[in-house]
C-alpha cells in the first residue's frame, strides 16, 4: 500500500476500521491509518520487542497486549489487557489483531474515537442513503493499483489523478464525486463478509471503475455510440453489483414439517433455528446472515404454510407471504414424507427454487431418485446426510447473481468494473442522459448542415 504514498503527503485524516465487520468473531482485525492513530495505539499497546510502533519492521508481526481504557483512567484498578498481534503495513498504516468479541472491539474503537481518530463504520453496513465521508486524496491514492495506472512509473502520481479528472470533466462527468465514491467502496469493503464480495470491492477501491469511466470518456467525442454502449454495459452490472452492499435475501418456505428450519441449520453449519415435529413452531420470520460461494446471504425461515385458526401462526403465514415479495430468491421446500404443496402466492418477478428434502428416507443415491419422485427441476437434499446441499448452495448463488451477467468478474479479469452503490448508478444514469442528449444534438446539427 505504501507505493501510493508521496513524500510529504501523509494523510491528514487518521482512521481506524474493523476489517472483519461488526459481527462477533474469533478474531477481529482493525486497520489503522495516519499519525494520530499510531499515537493512540502507542498509549495502549505493549509489544514484546519493546520497539516504538513507528520503528516496527514492515510486514512483520509483533506480539503483545492491549491495555483497555479503564486501566488507564484509574491507576488503582487492576490492569485489563488483551493479547494482540500488531503489523505495520505502510509508513502510517498498520493492522491490529485481537479477540473478536463485541466488548473488546467496542473498547478498542472507543479508545480511538475518544482521542479524535475517525472510526469508519464500525457497527453497521453503510446505508444506501447515508452520507459517505470523503477520505483525503493522499489516502485514496495509496489504494490505487500502480500496475493498472502507471506501469512504466510503478506508482500512481498526483498528475495521473489530475489527468483522469480533466478527462472526465471534459466529458461532463461530475468529478467532485470521485473521492466520495471511492470512500464508499472503502467503507463497504470494511464490512464485507464474503470472499467474492471482498475481492470485487477491493478491485473497485484499487481503481477498476475509475479506469472504466476514463475509457468511456475517451470515446465520447469520436466514438459516442461506443461510449454509450460501454456505459450501458457498466450500468447493467448493478443487477448483481447491489449485492456488494447488501445481503442476498433468501426466503425458505413450504408446508409444515418439511424440514425448513433443518435445511437452514444445515446450510449455516450449526443449529440456529428451533426444529420440532409440531406444526406451527416457526411463527416469526427468523433470519441469519452467512456467506455462500463468496457472496453474502441472509437466510430467512418462515412459518409453515397451511390453513390455521391459530392467530399467531396465521400472522406468521402473512409475514411469510409479504416477505416473498421482498426476497431475491424463494426456496420452496417439500418433503418425501409430507404430501401436499404450499399455498403461498409467489410473486412472478421473484426466482423460485424447488427443494425436495429428507431423501435419506428413500433407497439409492440422488441420481436414482427420479423414478421414485417427480423431481422435475427440484433439488433433492438431505439435511441429515448432507446430500445435495453443496449443489443447492451453488443454485441459490447462481440464481441471485447469474454467472452470465458477471463474466467480466472472473478470476482472469484484470479490471472488473462494477456499479457497487446505488448513488454511483444514479450518477452514471444522469451522465448517460447528458451524453445521449449531446450525441443527438450533434447528429441533428450534422443533418441540418448536410441539408
Amino acid at each position: 500500500m505504501e507505493g501510493g504514498n508521496q513524500p510529504g503527503t501523509e494523510p491528514s485524516l487518521s482512521t481506524v476500521c474493523r476489517l472483519t465487520g461488526p459481527q462477533p468473531s474469533a478474531i477481529a482485525v482493525f486497520e489503522l491509518h495516519g499519525p494520530r492513530a499510531f499515537e493512540v495505539a502507542a498509549t495502549h499497546l505493549w509489544l514484546r520487542n519493546q520497539q516504538p510502533l513507528s520503528q516496527q519492521p514492515m510486514s512483520k508481526i509483533a506480539f503483545g497486549y492491549w491495555k483497555h481504557q479503564a486501566s488507564l483512567l484509574d491507576p488503582n484498578e487492576a490492569i485489563a489487557t488483551e493479547d494482540v498481534v500488531f503489523c505495520r503495513t505502510g509508513p502510517a498504516s498498520a493492522e491490529l489483531h485481537t479477540h473478536g468479541s463485541a466488548a473488546i472491539a467496542n473498547s478498542i474503537l472507543s479508545a480511538f474515537r475518544s482521542s479524535g481518530v475517525v472510526v469508519v463504520n464500525p457497527n453497521e453496513s453503510p446505508s444506501a442513503n447515508s452520507e459517505a465521508r470523503s477520505l483525503p486524496l493522499p489516502m485514496i491514492m495509496q489504494f490505487l493499483e500502480p500496475e493498472w495506472w502507471e506501469p512504466s512509473v510503478g506508482r500512481v502520481t498526483p498528475e495521473r489523478w489530475e489527468r483522469l479528472c480533466n478527462r472526465l470533466a471534459a466529458a461532463e462527468f461530475p468529478t467532485h464525486d470521485l473521492c466520495r465514491l471511492q470512500s464508499r467502496a472503502y467503507e463497504r469493503l470494511a464490512c464485507a463478509r464474503g470472499g467474492e464480495v471482498g475481492r470485487l470491492l477491493w478491485a473497485q477501491l484499487r481503481g477498476a471503475w475509475l479506469l472504466r469511466l476514463e475509457s468511456i470518456a475517451e470515446k465520447v467525442d469520436t466514438r459516442s455510440e461506443d461510449a454509450l454502449s460501454d456505459l450501458d454495459a457498466l450500468l447493467a452490472t448493478w443487477s448483481w453489483g447491489q449485492f456488494l452492499g447488501r445481503d442476498v435475501q433468501v426466503l425458505v418456505t413450504g408446508a409444515p414439517n418439511v424440514g425448513k428450519s433443518s435445511l437452514i441449520n444445515a446450510l449455516l453449519g450449526y443449529q440456529r433455528n428451533v426444529v420440532s415435529d409440531r406444526p406451527g413452531t416457526t411463527r416469526d420470520l427468523v433470519g441469519q446472515a452467512t456467506a455462500m460461494a463468496g457472496w453474502q446471504v441472509r437466510l430467512v425461515d418462515s412459518a409453515g404454510l397451511r390453513p390455521s385458526e391459530d392467530d399467531l401462526e396465521a400472522q406468521g403465514i402473512q409475514l411469510a407471504t409479504a416477505a416473498a415479495q421482498q426476497a431475491d430468491v424463494v426456496v420452496v421446500v417439500r418433503s418425501v414424507d409430507v404430501p401436499g404443496s404450499t399455498s403461498l402466492l409467489l410473486p412472478e418477478n421473484v426466482p423460485v427454487i424447488s427443494v425436495v428434502n429428507k431423501i435419506d428416507l428413500l433407497d439409492g443415491p440422488i441420481a436414482n431418485l427420479a423414478g421414485q419422485l417427480e423431481l422435475g427441476d427440484s433439488h433433492a437434499v438431505s439435511t441429515k446426510t448432507g446430500q445435495g446441499l453443496q449443489e443447492l448452495v451453488q443454485r441459490i448463488v447462481s440464481t441471485a447473481v447469474p454467472q452470465a451477467t458477471r463474466s467480466e468478474t472472473s478470476e482472469s479479469s484484470v479490471r472488473p468494473a462494477v456499479v457497487f452503490a446505488a448513488e454511483l448508478g444514479q450518477i452514471l444514469r444522469d451522465w448517460r442522459a447528458r451524453l445521449s442528449k449531446d450525441a443527438s444534438e450533434k447528429t441533428s446539427a450534422g443533418a441540418d448542415t448536410d441539408g
